[in-house]
């Protein structure tokens, strides 16, 4: 991009109309006072650019006496010529144009912002440190830690993107860690569903369905023949009951219990929906509960969310408001570098004055000074002869380093070593415990299985004693015998027993529980023999591999001898840095000592004008102060050491006051992430409520519309009716027998006798015995289809558990290798590696450009990078030193050269053809001043771009012949563009 031409109105100091026509200048510099607006050029081509201000409110660019703003920026990329027309007026949002030529090109300002970063190749980051260079930040930056170097190398170069990648690896690896938690737990809760157990419910389930079919055909065999004894001994009874009862009132009710039996039974077939029917009703009321608590507990959340959101709201407000006052603090900050760099000039100014008083007072002392340089020469030889016998001493031997860090690192490994050692000694304990603790659990299940087993044996053997109570517990004097089938005249009652079916029942039960949890607890046990033998194995390994670092001396003994040769080292560093600047001093004082001698004669004329200029640049100085004073609103006394108190005050005030806001958005921000989170989650919880409410509604309703249908109109009457149905079977039996005995009774009686005859010679008294054992084979084959049903039960759930267990190992295997692949991308974040490596390589390329731009500067000078820190080569001397040991005006050329190189190593394929270089000229002497001068117009032609020079050094200002001035006014800032000829 090099810009053509600027036009402005109304925007920042600028109220009325200014043009800058850059189409004839090339090399030119910007010159004005400072708060004149020679920032606000910059500002002004970069906001017409990318129309961002840096988070800063449109309207603050607005000048304070105009009611909008307008901007016209002309420029070309690569021949092409573009404008971009910007405006605005207060409180209305900008306007934008666009066009190529004279042709318009977008419609909005997102479109105009792609345009931009298409046609210039970079984001305004990235463009505004390769248009604008900024010397201080760099010679601030050669003095720097290389930690904090890196961080500023990070920022220039635009790497935070590393530092996002960086927090979305962890995010991710702490997200899959806790999947991997959750995964391992889930798949460690099925570690009982074995191939081997489902074999075993296999094979249960076969026996027991074998024993079935054994059971059933027997069962039928018998049941056939109990089925004839029962028709001879319900013949015989009824002909007996017909003979006694043939006379008995009991006829005259047989016509009520006829209408109760009608009237009921129509309702057995619905006995089963009525029993569902009330007990989805209780299902329905707790569902209904437990859905008030929940909603009442969402619109507590929802109340303390609506709060927080209020109190991120007027956090946020808050820091807008503050960060609106941003601007002024930088400027502040920017008046604090001014008001030090004029502390800066008025001691040079006072050490000038002293100099002129002692020159005037002293000036036929001069022959006598340079008889002390000579003397003090001496001294110096002398000191400098002295120190590099000193040095001599202290010669390190080759390799002596590198042997102790090699034992160092042996050490290291050694102590480790130990530690594991120690480590899995604890381990070995802590498993020595647990295994004792298995070992008592397994002995007290084994003592509650035999408990058990004595248990249910005990009360098999009551069984017999509990049916035999059963069958003759209804029996009343006259009631036939079950055995014989005589009627009864006294009847001795069975004693009850306390068997309980049910307790019999739980005690299989618990004893199969039992039996698992001690097959449980006998595999666990196996687990941790295995594991102790693998520890045991493992320490032994770890034992045998420290005996290999026997003979290397302890970890603190090779350190303490690291640090004496550190130290060494590092005297000898002290002591070589102590001859360079000896011989600089030397080469100084012999400098200063000829210029003496040739500078007697010339000093008169030279104090005299001295004394001129120091009055004139005081005067400058104290008007200077005036209108800082003025620009920051500081009425106090205008002395410098106040003026900065006043200005760090108001910036350290401001910075407390962001970052507590900052903390407190962060907090409140955090506390409403965690309500929503709860409150999504009592949401669905409601939601699942809500839809097994409609689910058991409709399910009711549908038993509802069925017993409607049957006449059952209320829960009332259903329980009502569910309690008469009980009752049926019985009504129905005495419904039957009347009915019989009223309607055939006389002729009944001759067909049952006739019938009775063809049962010929068979035993009635077989009966009782042959029933009992029909009804323990029911009974034992109901046992066993309530095992069957276990079993299968029991097969479908391992079955389930073994899918399940599958398709977890699966998904743990791939969670592992994502965990394992995050983990070592996250140990590289975590090091630095990644971004060290990216900071290094383009360290050395940056620095390799600068080297040569700083070589062709100084013609002796070039940079060396070793470790993260910075150095120069010196052509003169054939020796490397810090960069922090240059003088101001070598500080400058070298910042310099860094910039320019960051500029080529960060935009190579950025269309930027301009170059503005911010002030820093302060600190350089006529010779440098020529020589940057040169410079300047040796990069202009070397690469081809707008070169625009800010500064207030009038020197320096004199070698160019294109200057942009800009003068504050009362109107508003003025520009005025002058060309010498």
């Amino acid at each position: 991009m090099r810009p053509l031409k600027l036009v402005l109105k109304g925007f920042k100091p600028f109220r009325e109309k200014q043009e800058i026509d850059f189409s004839n200048l090339s090399f030119f510099v910007v010159r004005g006072p400072t708060g004149s607006g020679k920032s606000s050029l910059l500002d002004a081509i970069l906001f017409a650019l990318y129309g961002d201000t840096d988070k800063l409110n449109l309207d603050d660019l607005i000048n304070k006496n105009s009611k909008g703003f307008y901007l016209d920026f002309t420029f070309s990329v690569k021949g092409e010529v573009y404008r971009i027309v910007r405006s605005k007026d207060r409180n209305k949002p900008v306007s934008v144009r666009a066009y190529k030529g004279n042709t318009p090109i977008v419609k909005s300002s997102s479109q105009l912002n792609q345009l931009i970063k298409e046609l210039l190749g970079v984001d305004k980051k990235i463009f505004k440190q390769l248009f604008l260079l900024p010397q201080g930040r760099y010679a601030q930056f050669f003095n720097e830690t290389p930690a904090k170097k890196r961080e500023t190398l990070m920022e220039l170069l635009n790497l935070e993107i590393y530092q996002k990648l960086k927090e979305k690896i962890s995010e991710d690896y702490r997200e899959v860690e806790k999947l991997l938690t959750e995964k391992q737990a889930q798949y460690d809760q099925l570690k009982e569903y074995t191939p081997s157990l489902k074999e075993e419910i296999e094979k249960s389930l076969n026996q027991s369905l074998l024993l079935k079919e054994e059971i059933e055909k027997k069962l039928k065999t018998k049941q056939k023949k109990l089925q004839q004894l029962e028709s001879l001994k319900e013949l015989i009874q009824e002909i007996e009951t017909l003979k006694t009862k043939l006379k008995d009132s009991k006829f005259q009710k047989l016509q009520s219990l006829k209408e109760e039996i009608e009237t009921l039974k129509p309702f057995m077939e619905i006995q089963t929906e009525i029993n569902l029917y009330l007990q989805k009703l209780q299902e329905l009321e707790k569902l209904k509960k437990e859905k008030g608590q929940i909603g009442q507990k969402i619109e507590e959340l929802k109340k303390e969310l609506e709060r927080l959101e209020e109190e991120k709201r007027k956090l946020e407000e808050s820091l807008k408001l503050l960060l609106q006052r941003e601007e002024n603090i930088e400027s502040l900050k920017t008046q604090k570098v001014r008001i030090d760099q004029i502390q800066e000039q008025i001691e040079r100014l006072k050490e000038k004055r002293k100099k002129q008083e002692e020159e005037e007072n002293n000036l036929s002392q001069q022959k006598e000074q340079i008889q002390e340089l000579e003397k003090e020469i001496k001294k110096l030889e002398e000191k400098r002869l002295s120190l590099e016998r000193e040095l001599s001493s202290t010669e390190i031997p080759e390799g002596e380093e590198t042997k102790l860090n090699l034992l160092l690192e042996r050490a290291k490994d050694k102590k480790l070593l130990k530690e594991e050692i120690e480590d899995l000694k604890r381990k070995l304990a802590s498993l020595l415990l647990e295994l004792e603790k298995r070992e008592k659990l397994l002995r007290e299940k084994e003592k509650e299985l035999q408990s058990l087993q004595g248990q249910i044996q005990k009360l098999k053997e009551k069984e017999r004693e509990y049916l035999l109570y059963r069958l003759t517990s209804d029996l009343k004097e006259g009631d036939p015998c079950p055995v014989c089938g005589r009627p009864l005249e006294t009847h001795p009652k069975v004693a009850f027993t306390d068997f309980d079916p049910q307790e019999f029942k739980n005690l299989e039960q618990k004893l199969e529980k039992v039996k698992r949890e001690l097959e449980k607890l006998r595999l666990e046990r196996e687990k941790l023999l295995l594991h102790r033998e693998n520890l045991e194995e493992k320490l032994k390994q770890t034992e045998e591999k420290l005996g290999e670092y026997e003979n290397i001396p302890p970890l603190e003994e090779i350190e303490k001898r690291l640090k004496t040769l550190k130290e060494r080292k590092e005297k000898r560093k002290t002591l070589e840095e102590k001859i360079q600047r000896l011989e600089q001093r030397l080469r100084n004082q012999e400098l200063k000592q000829r210029e003496l001698k040739t500078a007697y004669q010339q000093k008169r004329e030279h104090i005299e004008k001295l004394k001129n200029s120091l009055k004139e640049e005081i005067e400058t100085l104290k008007k200077e102060l005036q209108n800082i004073a003025k620009e920051i609103g500081y009425r106090g006394e205008i002395k410098v050491s106040k003026m900065e108190q006043y200005i760090e005050k108001e910036v350290r005030e401001f910075e407390e006051e962001k970052r507590e806001l900052q903390e407190d958005l962060k907090r409140v921000s955090s506390q409403k992430d965690q309500t929503e989170a709860s409150l999504r989650e009592k949401g669905e919880l409601l939601f699942r409520l809500e839809e097994k409410i409609k689910e058991k509604e409709g399910e009711i309703k549908e038993l509802k519309v069925l017993l409607f249908q049957k006449g059952i109109k209320t829960p009332k009457e259903a329980l009502n009716l569910l309690q008469e149905l009980k009752k049926l079977p019985q009504k129905e039996r005495e419904y039957e027998q009347l009915k019989g005995e009223y309607e055939k009774l006389n002729h009944r009686l001759q067909i049952l006798q006739e019938r009775k005859k063809r049962f010929g010679d068979i035993d009635i008294r077989s009966y009782q015995p042959l029933k009992e054992e029909v009804e323990k084979l029911q009974k034992e084959l109901n046992h066993l289809l309530q095992e069957i049903g276990r079993y299968k039960i029991l097969l479908k759930s391992v079955q389930e558990g073994l899918k399940k267990r599958r398709e977890l190992e699966g998904e743990i295997n791939r969670l592992q290798e994502r965990y394992r692949l995050l983990k070592v991308l996250q140990e590289d974040f975590k090091s630095q590696n990644l971004i060290n490596f990216v900071v290094d390589r383009a360290l050395d390329s940056i620095v390799e450009s600068a080297s040569e731009i700083l070589f062709e500067l100084s013609e002796r000078y070039k940079f060396e990078v070793e470790q993260g820190e910075l150095y120069v080569w010196d052509a003169y001397t054939n020796t490397t030193r810090s960069v922090k040991t240059l003088s101001g005006g070598e500080t400058f050329l070298a910042s310099l050269s860094f910039a320019l190189g960051l500029g080529r190593y960060i935009g190579p394929n950025a269309k930027v053809e301009s170059l503005f270089i911010d002030e820093g000229f302060g600190t350089l002497d006529r010779e440098r001043l020529e020589k940057i001068g040169s410079l300047f117009e040796l990069l202009r032609l070397k690469l081809n771009k707008r070169v625009g020079i800010i500064t207030h050094v009038e020197e320096l200002a004199s070698y160019f012949d294109e200057h942009i001035f800009v003068k504050p006014s009362p109107e508003g800032s003025k520009i005025e563009v002058q060309i010498r000829g």
